[in-house]
Protein backbone atom coordinates (compact mmCIF):
# COMPACT_ATOMS: atom_id res chain seq x y z
CA UNK A 1 0.00 0.00 0.00
CA UNK A 2 2.64 2.49 0.77
CA UNK A 3 5.00 1.13 -2.42
CA UNK A 4 1.44 2.29 -4.30
CA UNK A 5 0.93 5.45 -2.18
CA UNK A 6 4.61 6.26 -3.47
CA UNK A 7 4.24 5.40 -6.66
CA UNK A 8 1.03 7.74 -7.33
CA UNK A 9 2.69 10.81 -5.40
CA UNK A 10 5.66 10.51 -7.81
CA UNK A 11 3.59 10.45 -10.64
CA UNK A 12 1.43 13.04 -9.56
CA UNK A 13 3.93 15.92 -8.54
CA UNK A 14 5.65 15.05 -12.28
CA UNK A 15 2.10 15.74 -13.66
CA UNK A 16 1.65 19.59 -11.89
CA UNK A 17 4.52 20.59 -14.27
CA UNK A 18 2.09 22.17 -16.99
CA UNK A 19 3.70 25.66 -17.17
CA UNK A 20 0.93 26.54 -20.00
CA UNK A 21 -1.97 26.25 -17.90
CA UNK A 22 -0.44 27.42 -14.77
CA UNK A 23 0.26 30.83 -17.22
CA UNK A 24 -3.47 30.28 -18.25
CA UNK A 25 -4.82 30.49 -14.61
CA UNK A 26 -2.57 33.10 -13.23
CA UNK A 27 -3.65 35.15 -16.58
CA UNK A 28 -6.93 34.92 -15.51
CA UNK A 29 -6.50 35.99 -12.10
CA UNK A 30 -4.47 38.79 -12.90
CA UNK A 31 -7.63 39.77 -15.19
CA UNK A 32 -9.72 41.00 -12.13
CA UNK A 33 -12.70 40.63 -13.95
CA UNK A 34 -14.88 37.40 -12.47
CA UNK A 35 -11.66 35.93 -11.58
CA UNK A 36 -12.88 32.86 -9.47
CA UNK A 37 -15.54 32.06 -12.01
CA UNK A 38 -14.04 32.17 -15.31
CA UNK A 39 -10.89 29.90 -13.15
CA UNK A 40 -13.41 27.84 -11.82
CA UNK A 41 -15.18 27.27 -15.74
CA UNK A 42 -11.38 26.05 -16.86
CA UNK A 43 -10.95 23.85 -13.45
CA UNK A 44 -14.25 22.24 -14.60
CA UNK A 45 -13.55 21.43 -17.98
CA UNK A 46 -10.07 19.84 -16.77
CA UNK A 47 -12.20 17.57 -14.09
CA UNK A 48 -14.28 16.53 -17.28
CA UNK A 49 -10.60 15.59 -18.92
CA UNK A 50 -9.52 13.73 -15.81
CA UNK A 51 -12.92 11.53 -16.02
CA UNK A 52 -12.51 10.69 -19.25
CA UNK A 53 -8.66 9.69 -18.54
CA UNK A 54 -9.83 7.21 -15.25
CA UNK A 55 -12.38 5.60 -17.46
CA UNK A 56 -9.92 5.14 -20.05
CA UNK A 57 -7.37 3.71 -18.02
CA UNK A 58 -9.44 1.73 -15.64
CA UNK A 59 -11.26 0.22 -18.32
CA UNK A 60 -7.56 -0.87 -20.25
CA UNK A 61 -5.99 -2.11 -17.02
CA UNK A 62 -9.18 -4.12 -15.39
CA UNK A 63 -9.67 -1.35 -12.74
CA UNK A 64 -13.49 -1.46 -10.65
CA UNK A 65 -14.63 1.35 -13.72
CA UNK A 66 -14.00 -1.04 -16.39
CA UNK A 67 -16.94 -1.65 -18.42
CA UNK A 68 -16.10 -4.55 -20.46
CA UNK A 69 -13.48 -7.04 -20.70
CA UNK A 70 -12.61 -6.78 -24.39
CA UNK A 71 -9.69 -5.35 -23.84
CA UNK A 72 -7.93 -7.86 -21.28
CA UNK A 73 -6.27 -9.17 -23.80
CA UNK A 74 -4.24 -6.48 -24.83
CA UNK A 75 -3.46 -5.81 -21.63
CA UNK A 76 0.40 -6.19 -22.38
CA UNK A 77 0.35 -5.03 -25.55
CA UNK A 78 -1.27 -1.44 -24.35
CA UNK A 79 1.31 -1.33 -21.27
CA UNK A 80 4.21 -2.15 -24.11
CA UNK A 81 2.89 1.46 -25.92
CA UNK A 82 2.37 3.35 -22.79
CA UNK A 83 6.20 2.10 -21.46
CA UNK A 84 7.65 3.53 -24.73
CA UNK A 85 5.65 6.31 -25.00
CA UNK A 86 7.27 7.24 -21.69
CA UNK A 87 10.62 6.42 -22.61
CA UNK A 88 10.42 8.79 -25.75
CA UNK A 89 8.31 11.69 -24.19
CA UNK A 90 11.18 11.82 -21.59
CA UNK A 91 14.04 11.80 -23.95
CA UNK A 92 11.90 14.33 -25.67
CA UNK A 93 11.81 16.87 -22.50
CA UNK A 94 15.80 16.69 -22.25
CA UNK A 95 15.87 18.20 -25.47
CA UNK A 96 13.09 20.43 -25.77
CA UNK A 97 12.33 23.55 -24.58
CA UNK A 98 8.70 25.17 -24.17
CA UNK A 99 8.54 28.75 -25.21
CA UNK A 100 7.19 30.55 -21.94
CA UNK A 101 3.69 31.70 -21.96
CA UNK A 102 3.27 35.09 -21.40
CA UNK A 103 -0.17 35.72 -23.31
CA UNK A 104 -2.81 37.21 -21.42
CA UNK A 105 -6.08 34.98 -21.09
CA UNK A 106 -8.67 37.62 -22.89
CA UNK A 107 -11.84 34.77 -22.95
CA UNK A 108 -14.64 35.93 -20.59
CA UNK A 109 -17.70 33.25 -21.76
CA UNK A 110 -17.75 30.77 -19.02
CA UNK A 111 -18.95 27.97 -21.72
CA UNK A 112 -16.23 28.66 -23.81
CA UNK A 113 -13.82 28.81 -20.42
CA UNK A 114 -14.55 25.52 -19.90
CA UNK A 115 -14.01 24.15 -23.08
CA UNK A 116 -10.64 25.38 -23.39
CA UNK A 117 -9.96 23.70 -19.58
CA UNK A 118 -11.10 20.81 -20.80
CA UNK A 119 -9.36 21.01 -24.49
CA UNK A 120 -5.77 22.13 -22.63
CA UNK A 121 -5.76 19.43 -20.13
CA UNK A 122 -6.98 16.44 -22.47
CA UNK A 123 -3.66 17.60 -25.10
CA UNK A 124 -1.47 18.18 -22.18
CA UNK A 125 0.35 14.97 -23.53
CA UNK A 126 3.10 14.72 -20.41
CA UNK A 127 0.28 14.87 -17.78
CA UNK A 128 -2.29 12.73 -19.15
CA UNK A 129 0.16 9.54 -19.74
CA UNK A 130 1.46 10.37 -15.84
CA UNK A 131 -2.14 10.55 -14.81
CA UNK A 132 -2.55 7.31 -17.44
CA UNK A 133 0.15 5.81 -15.45
CA UNK A 134 -0.88 6.53 -12.33
CA UNK A 135 -4.52 4.86 -13.06
CA UNK A 136 -2.32 1.92 -14.14
CA UNK A 137 -0.99 1.17 -10.87
CA UNK A 138 -3.94 2.04 -9.18
CA UNK A 139 -6.65 -0.27 -11.09
CA UNK A 140 -4.22 -3.06 -11.02
CA UNK A 141 -3.36 -3.01 -7.27
CA UNK A 142 -6.89 -4.81 -6.76
CA UNK A 143 -7.75 -2.52 -4.52
CA UNK A 144 -11.09 -2.26 -4.19
CA UNK A 145 -14.24 0.49 -5.59
CA UNK A 146 -13.89 2.75 -2.72
CA UNK A 147 -10.08 2.70 -2.23
CA UNK A 148 -9.28 2.46 -5.77
CA UNK A 149 -11.07 5.84 -6.82
CA UNK A 150 -10.18 7.34 -4.03
CA UNK A 151 -6.51 6.72 -5.01
CA UNK A 152 -7.62 8.27 -8.38
CA UNK A 153 -9.34 11.08 -6.89
CA UNK A 154 -5.91 11.92 -5.04
CA UNK A 155 -4.01 11.70 -8.61
CA UNK A 156 -6.57 13.89 -10.07
CA UNK A 157 -5.93 16.53 -7.43
CA UNK A 158 -1.96 16.50 -8.73
CA UNK A 159 -2.84 16.52 -11.99
CA UNK A 160 -5.44 19.73 -11.32
CA UNK A 161 -3.11 21.55 -9.61
CA UNK A 162 -1.98 24.15 -12.08
CA UNK A 163 -5.68 25.29 -12.37
CA UNK A 164 -6.48 24.38 -8.29
CA UNK A 165 -3.38 25.56 -6.46
CA UNK A 166 -4.37 29.20 -7.96
CA UNK A 167 -8.07 29.04 -7.49
CA UNK A 168 -7.76 28.24 -4.08
CA UNK A 169 -4.88 30.61 -2.83
CA UNK A 170 -6.64 33.53 -4.80
CA UNK A 171 -9.92 32.14 -2.49
CA UNK A 172 -8.03 32.20 0.35
CA UNK A 173 -5.83 35.19 0.33
CA UNK A 174 -6.58 36.90 -2.49
CA UNK A 175 -4.33 40.15 -2.86
CA UNK A 176 -0.77 37.68 -2.47
CA UNK A 177 -2.39 35.07 -4.92
CA UNK A 178 -0.41 36.18 -7.93
CA UNK A 179 2.49 37.16 -6.12
CA UNK A 180 2.48 33.96 -4.26
CA UNK A 181 2.13 31.94 -7.24
CA UNK A 182 4.12 33.61 -9.93
CA UNK A 183 7.58 32.36 -8.26
CA UNK A 184 6.58 28.95 -8.41
CA UNK A 185 5.45 29.55 -11.90
CA UNK A 186 8.68 30.67 -13.06
CA UNK A 187 10.17 28.04 -11.27
CA UNK A 188 8.37 25.29 -13.51
CA UNK A 189 9.36 27.02 -16.93
CA UNK A 190 12.74 26.83 -15.80
CA UNK A 191 13.26 23.06 -14.09
CA UNK A 192 9.66 21.19 -14.59
CA UNK A 193 11.07 19.91 -17.66
CA UNK A 194 14.11 17.58 -16.18
CA UNK A 195 11.76 16.89 -13.41
CA UNK A 196 8.87 15.33 -15.68
CA UNK A 197 11.70 13.35 -18.50
CA UNK A 198 12.90 11.68 -15.06
CA UNK A 199 9.56 10.72 -14.01
CA UNK A 200 9.23 9.56 -17.54
CA UNK A 201 12.24 7.99 -18.33
CA UNK A 202 12.11 5.83 -14.61
CA UNK A 203 8.36 4.82 -15.21
CA UNK A 204 8.87 3.80 -18.93
CA UNK A 205 11.31 1.15 -17.84
CA UNK A 206 9.18 -0.27 -15.34
CA UNK A 207 6.46 -0.22 -17.37
CA UNK A 208 8.17 -2.13 -19.89
CA UNK A 209 9.97 -4.34 -17.27
CA UNK A 210 6.98 -5.51 -15.38
CA UNK A 211 4.54 -6.23 -17.71
CA UNK A 212 2.07 -8.95 -16.99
Amino acid sequence: MLELLLKVTALGIASTASPGILAVSLSILASRMESVRRLAALLAGGVLAVLLIALAGSQAWGGSLKFTDALIPYTDLLSMVLGTLFIAVGLYELVHRDAENKQRFAVKKLWRLFVIGFLINITNFDAVLLNLAAVRQIASAGLGFLLENAYIVYADMFYLAPSLLPLAVYVIAPERAERTLEPIGIAMRKYGRFIVAAVFLVFGALILLRMS
